[in-house]
């Protein structure tokens, strides 16, 4: 069992270092090309398919579950029912998405401060963008699928692939200086291409889906009945990504979401590699739990978390002390002036972020989504009552001050999720992380 959880933990985390690599290449290329202030837009435009994420309620990560259990005690009708409800549910959301942000998108860049330069151009590519919501969502959901049935070096490559492929168009077609349009039509083909891509490769790994266009109303209710918990956790992952771009967009400018989303970029690439790596313990968890087997479990878990508390901790204080070194070397002295300290603070947010990962997906798998959507909710409130004071206190960086603040709320999270599925006391979690390898050597042991 812990050798099947190293390969697809190393599944994901390879993929996902290839998408880093490429992602840390392009970004400045793309700047190079388009501007800072172009950029920015860009970067408005791209985010508009996250709201997707808010309005699909959480069922891909249901999907995860349910699919991981039934999967598990092969009972591949009500495997069938739940893949046929959520896709037609995902195609309907999808849908409303798309006419949602179209009809918005003729006063989008008035509101997000867009330069009267940019406008027309910024208009269209936010009505294409639209149109990429639906297969955004579908993919979601065969990824989601892929990931319960623990097909991981399937759903690894098809999203670092489509990341990788939309960074590279993205610089090509600037580079021959074609505009925004042009590049939100693009990212729409890559969309529909890995949607039919992913379809063939469950046709052919998975021959006992068989899809139905036919919404079953029980079985979608008992997928809601445990995502509408995640729909908190994902209003408050559209407050952070795309409410405080706009948000940055609409008090600032676009040249601020710039300085923003930049080191954003490079610190969710590293926690995404760590999310990636724990993906794999929600399907395993959803096992476990369903056949009992939570001691074994366990083991794998204390040692899978000890291994990653030690690389996370290093990495993202590293990226605090040396973010204004990074940003030079990697964008230039003029942009790090601006950006260092956004990098900083949110450094504190991603390592509190990737800490917390593995213990997230754990919880899920147990069927625990209650605690993350209160979590959520406190980090929610925390992002809207202080965002606003503290852009007007600390500028361009008070969003982040209001973001890592959020982040404080993962700390009860781990002592909370470890009590209560594998009956481990806080003080002995922390006695069991102190005296791991490597921590031994910086901190005494706890007797």
């Amino acid at each position: 069992m812990t050798n099947k959880y190293f390969l697809n933990a190393s599944y994901n985390a390879g993929f996902q270092l290839l998408g880093m690599v490429v992602s840390f290449i392009t970004i400045p290329l793309l700047i190079k090309y388009i501007g800072l202030e172009k950029f920015g837009i860009y970067s408005l435009i791209i985010t508009t398919i996250g709201f997707s994420g808010f309005l699909e309620l959480g069922f891909s990560s249901g999907v995860v579950k349910f699919v991981a259990e039934e999967n598990t005690r092969n009972n591949y009708e009500e495997l069938n029912k739940i893949i046929s409800t959520s896709l037609i549910f995902q195609i309907f959301i999808g849908i409303v998405g798309s006419l949602i942000i179209i009809f918005l998108s003729g006063s989008l860049p008035h509101i997000l401060n867009i330069s009267t330069l940019y406008g027309n151009e910024s208009i269209w590519s936010f009505r294409i963008t639209a149109l990429t919501i639906p297969f955004a969502l579908i993919f979601s959901l065969l990824i989601g699928i892929l990931n319960g049935l623990e097909l991981f070096s399937y759903s690894s490559i098809m999203i670092v692939s489509l990341s990788i492929l939309s960074s590279l168009f993205a610089v090509i077609i600037s580079a021959f200086g074609y505009n925004l349009v042009v590049i939100s039509l693009v990212n729409l083909v890559l969309n529909i291409s890995f949607v039919i891509l992913s379809i063939s490769i469950l046709n052919k790994r998975a021959p006992q889906l068989r899809v139905r266009m036919y919404f079953y109303i029980q079985t979608w209710k008992r997928i809601f009945r445990f995502s509408s918990y995640l729909l908190v956790s994902k209003l408050s992952s559209f407050a952070f990504d795309p409410l405080v771009r706009f948000f940055i967009s609409a008090y600032f400018n676009p040249l601020a979401v710039s300085y923003f989303v930049v080191p954003t970029k490079l610190l969710s690439s590293i926690a995404i590699l760590f999310n990636k790596i724990s993906e794999v313990f929600y399907p395993a968890s959803a096992n476990a739990y369903a056949n009992g087997k939570i001691i074994e479990f366990k083991k794998i878990f204390l040692s899978s978390y000890k291994t990653s508390i030690i690389l996370i901790i290093p990495i993202y204080l590293m990226m605090t002390i040396f973010s204004k070194q990074i940003l030079s070397l990697w964008i230039g002295s003029e942009f790090a002036e601006q950006a260092w300290l956004i990098m900083t603070v949110l450094s504190f947010y991603y390592m509190i972020a990737s800490i917390t990962t593995m213990i997230w997906n754990i919880a899920l798998g147990h069927g625990l989504s209650k605690i993350s959507a209160i979590c959520s909710s406190f980090a929610l409130v925390i992002i809207a009552l202080f965002i606003l004071p503290l852009s007007i206190i600390f500028g361009i960086s008070g969003p982040s001050f209001a973001i890592a603040l959020s982040s404080l709320n993962g700390i009860y999270a781990i002592f909370y999720v470890t009590r209560k599925i594998f009956n481990i006391t806080p003080k002995s979690l922390i006695k069991e992380l102190i005296n791991a390898p490597l921590i031994k050597i910086i901190l005494p042991k706890i007797n």
